[in-house]
């Protein structure tokens, strides 16, 4: 489906993007952040300045600042303890006054505006109540009247808009409203910036209210219109590498990602009149990484007044390089409309000098072809940028959730190409299989001659070549090397075609219900998740199922061979006979390796339900080490969040099988080493459950008639 814009040509201010910058005691910090500041084409600045910052290095960075001509949000915070007093302490009050008057005094000409107070809806991180932060801003009012100063406030964090109103309404009715209206406008708790929060009213109420970003933005932005404020402000937005990493291993390459859609959501909302994004340094949330473990006492959107490190152990992250690009590509654009089907956005801008610039992304997890936004003929005439804004050798097939822009010559006319099937291999629902974003490799989805699926691509690689050699039926004529199973599911090896690696291929009866999900799918989705969360699995190269709703038939699932691996079941075997090295590796090192993946795979929500130790793979890698594979994913559940203790138990147990008693509590106690990973008390009775059943199994199949 496509969409447009309600705000079709809305322009995008020249500075619509800020930054949240901060400095340290080294002069060279002022040189390195004024220098990224000017590679960025950034002119609009927040800093914070608080009780302590007079003479300081802050102060010194402010002035360079103004100095070169730069705006300057001014955001005035008082010390947490200090602000904890403001409600009913007179002497605290006059501490804050003598503050206000001072910074009003010495940079109230220079600045184009002052925040006042911080997050007031977060008492443990400022030390602001409601009573105290108004009593900062009656304070700040007072003082700043008749000096044509313009305040901001009040600097709500995340998502809550009954603090803006309970706040802003208590400001009118002193008669001490703010000039601009300012949230720190997180999108965090919803992961990405397309989804729907799932704390406003729980996830399936939070669906049908469909509060996304936008959404949220155009909240805020009434709630100013009904203040009578004339612009709304993100203060400071970030995504905490923390964060992703409960879920996803690729931590800086999705700040990156979720930097360019935010800002192409906000700036296309046509609700904020500026977004400031930041820090710009700090080991987390930054831009750049500091290069240190250090984290400020209290959070950095709450006071972010200054940097760890040394200048020398900066590094710049990929999300600084996709600001760069972004900034190119808005500022002093117009926004002419979306275009949207399924999880796929491409947004639509026009510089000033006529180019025309698409933007395009996915969902997380999700593609789609080129061809369903654009005629052949636009493509051939389109130039692809990365998500640096680095020009791309030719187009992809697919639009991934890495964003990419597509750029016209002005006065280039860009038409929509219409919903209809393609012939040779028709894209596939945008919801039918899951993908990992790996650099250098494209998935595409096709539907072709009854079947449907996924094939991985890498870059350079001719698309119809490569589903010629993937399609189910060249699968089934390829010379095998080695046959690993042959019996309801067949499973054999051979050689890929078209590089030197050699591939498994997965051939499985198709469920017979209707619209069920076929194992070859399902194994495809799981170890593309598993990819996702750094979780090693064989790399999934194509998986095919039967088209028709409720066909019978066979699928195919295709992934990766692994080299020179031996599987946990030999090792445990020899252990069990008393060894104590296998394949040249001691039991303990074995242990450790294999206790160390299974708590990864846990805490990042991976149960794989089907955890025989014949399904964990070991190879030596080139560190003289272990490397851990995990495979038959078909049947693993992947969610948010660490596994409950049953669930941990309930893969070990099938994992420890073969082992003996004492060798079992080895890799249990290795496995327990993280508090975080903790087993159940009851893991011994878990064990001799399992053992029983397996033995009833065994015994079963020997008074089962032979046929």
């Amino acid at each position: 489906m496509l969409r447009s814009h309600a705000n079709s040509r809305l322009h995008i201010p020249g500075d619509f993007i800020g930054l949240n910058v901060a400095t340290s005691e080294d002069p060279a910090c002022d040189d390195y952040v004024m220098s990224c500041v000017s590679e960025l084409g950034i002119r609009a600045l927040r800093l914070d300045f608080t009780y302590a910052s007079f003479g300081s290095f802050q102060e010194r960075l402010i002035r360079r600042v103004l100095a070169d001509g730069l705006s300057v949000m001014l955001h005035l915070v008082t010390p947490a303890d200090e602000a904890q007093r403001l409600a009913f302490d007179r002497n605290a009050r006059e501490r804050w006054r003598a503050f206000i008057v001072r910074v009003f005094d010495a940079y109230g000409s220079s600045v184009e505006s002052f925040e006042i107070g911080s997050t007031p809806n977060r008492r443990r991180w400022s030390g602001y109540g409601i009573r105290g932060y108004v009593a900062a801003w009656q304070i700040a009012s007072d003082i700043a009247a008749g000096r044509n100063l313009k305040l901001c406030g009040p600097n709500v964090t995340d998502f809550e808009p009954l603090y803006n109103l309970a706040l802003l309404a208590m400001m009118r009715r002193r008669g001490i409203q703010p000039a601009g209206h300012t949230d720190n406008l997180f999108v965090e708790r919803a992961i990405e910036p397309e989804a729907y929060d799932p704390r406003i009213a729980g996830r399936l109420l939070g669906k049908a209210l469909r509060f996304d970003l936008e959404r949220k933005a155009r909240v805020l932005a009434r709630i100013s219109a009904i203040f009578g404020i004339g612009e709304t402000v993100c203060a400071h937005v970030s995504w905490s590498g923390r964060r992703i990493a409960r879920i996803q291993n690729a931590i800086e390459e999705k700040q990156a990602d979720y930097l360019v859609r935010y800002l192409m959501l906000a700036a296309a909302s046509g609700a904020l009149s500026r977004v400031y994004w930041g820090p710009m340094i700090g080991n987390r949330e930054g831009l750049i990484d500091d290069g240190t473990e250090e984290y400020p006492a209290t959070p950095r959107v709450a006071l972010f007044d200054r940097v760890f490190g040394n200048v020398a152990s900066y590094k710049k992250r990929p999300a600084y390089f996709a600001l760069r690009n972004v900034v190119r590509t808005l500022h002093g654009s117009q926004f002419a409309g979306w275009r949207v089907r399924g999880d796929a956005y491409v947004a639509e801008f026009k510089q000033s000098d006529g180019t025309i610039v698409h933007a395009a992304w996915t969902r997380d997890r999700r593609v789609s072809r080129l061809s369903r936004f654009y005629r052949d003929d636009d493509l051939r005439l389109a130039r692809g940028l990365d998500r640096e804004g680095r020009y791309l050798d030719r187009l992809p097939c697919v639009i991934s959730e890495r964003p990419m822009f597509l750029t016209w010559p002005a006065g280039a006319r860009v038409g929509e190409r219409p919903d209809r099937s393609e012939s040779l291999a028709e894209f596939t629902s945008d919801r039918v299989s899951n993908v990992a974003s790996v650099p250098g490799y494209q998935f595409v989805p096709v539907s072709i001659a009854g079947w449907r699926g996924t094939i991985a691509l890498r870059d350079g690689d001719d698309f119809d070549q490569r589903l010629e050699q993937l399609r189910p039926d060249a699968l089934d004529r390829m010379r095998e090397v080695r046959v690993l199973r042959d019996a309801r599911n067949r499973v054999w090896v051979v050689d890929d075609p078209d590089t030197n690696v050699k591939l498994v291929i997965k051939r499985s009866p198709l469920r017979t219900l209707p619209n069920a999900r076929s194992g070859a799918r399902l194994a495809w989705n799981n170890s593309s998740e598993m990819i996702r969360r750094g979780i090693n699995t064989p790399a999934p190269i194509a998986y095919f199922e039967p088209r028709a709703r409720g066909a019978r038939g066979q699928c195919y699932f295709v992934c990766e061979f692994v080299e020179n691996a031996f599987s946990a079941r030999h090792a445990f075997n020899s252990f069990r006979d008393g060894a104590e090295k296998h394949e040249g590796f001691d039991k303990s090192d074995v242990f450790d390796v294999i206790a160390i993946f299974l708590r990864k795979m846990h805490l990042r929500g991976v149960f794989h339900g089907d955890l025989s130790a014949g399904n964990l793979l070991m190879r030596p890698d080139a560190a003289g080490g272990l490397q851990i594979f995990v495979i038959d994913t078909a049947r693993a559940i992947c969610r948010i969040g660490p596994l409950s203790k049953r669930e941990r138990m309930l893969d070990l147990m099938r994992l420890c099988h073969p082992l003996d008693a004492n060798n079992r509590e080895l890799l249990a106690e290795a496995y327990c080493r993280d508090p975080e990973a903790r087993l159940p008390r009851w893991r011994n009775a878990a064990l001799a459950y399992y053992d029983f059943k397996h033995y009833l199994k065994n015994a079963s199949r020997q008074f089962r008639p032979r046929r």
